[in-house]
């Protein structure tokens, strides 16, 4: 695997250029680390995420054994604390629900990190993960090869936003416990917080009051329903006791 880098070096040298690691490739890229861990009790950590010039992700051959499974999990955690910062608000929310013991297994971690990244397009990103490692192995003094702007044309590359990726690669293809994950609806924020249905567009204020609307009306007419049945009932009773 030539021209490979661990994930500490790429987060070190793109810091070197100034650039900073985006939240959305970190997060791809430990993704990819812990599927390659499999079922192996060990720790991941930056210094052994390993990612080749052609972006694929694998375990390097140093690791530390975990005691449980928790150690597992604290280790992505800290994986991604190592090399994000500041630590976006999504990945904060992920280490409060591992260190509350509410995450307890990987599957449920890998699912976690996959609906922070629905919808994935991994060909997409792999592609731009390769960039990363080119240009965090380039010299501090070389010519930046992404350009100004590239960061949110790399955020959408992963989320499968990016029209002439999503064309050229197929479906979005990140699958776990049998369902395509790009199948899903894709309501939610870059880092996992789901918003409501609708809420998310100019239209919403207008389709929220003409819902409270239509819920008033039902309302309304299930009152008049309700006293015109109690008038009813009274006038039988009255009639009986006649």
């Amino acid at each position: 695997m030539s021209d490979a880098i661990f994930l500490d070096a790429l987060a070190a040298g793109l810091s070197r250029r100034g650039m900073a690691l985006a939240p959305e490739s970190a997060l791809f890229i430990v993704f990819e680390a812990l599927e390659a861990l499999g079922s192996r009790s060990a720790v991941l950590a930056p210094s052994a995420v390993r990612i080749s010039s052609e972006g694929m992700v694998t375990i390097g051959p140093v690791l530390d054994t975990a005691i449980d499974e928790t150690s597992v999990l604290e280790g992505v955690i800290e994986t991604l604390e190592a090399v994000l910062d500041p630590v976006p608000a999504g990945v904060s929310e992920l280490a409060v629900k591992v260190r509350s013991a509410e995450i307890i297994s990987r599957g449920a971690m890998l699912s976690e990190l996959a609906a922070m990244l629905v919808p994935l397009n991994r060909r997409a990103a792999r592609r731009l993960v390769a960039r990363l490692v080119r240009e965090g192995s380039r010299p501090a003094s070389a010519v930046s090869s992404i350009a100004p702007g590239d960061e949110e044309i790399a955020a959408k590359a992963i989320l499968g936003l990016a029209g002439d990726d999503v064309e050229s690669s197929g479906v979005h293809d990140t699958v776990l416990d049998g369902e395509t994950l790009g199948a899903q609806r894709a309501d939610r924020s870059t880092l996992g917080g789901r918003l409501p249905d609708g809420w998310a567009d100019d239209a919403a204020p207008a389709r929220r009051n003409k819902e409270r609307r239509n819920a008033w009306f039902a309302m309304a007419l299930a009152a008049v329903a309700l006293v015109a049945a109690a008038v009813f009932l009274l006038e039988r009773v009255r009639s009986a006791s006649a």
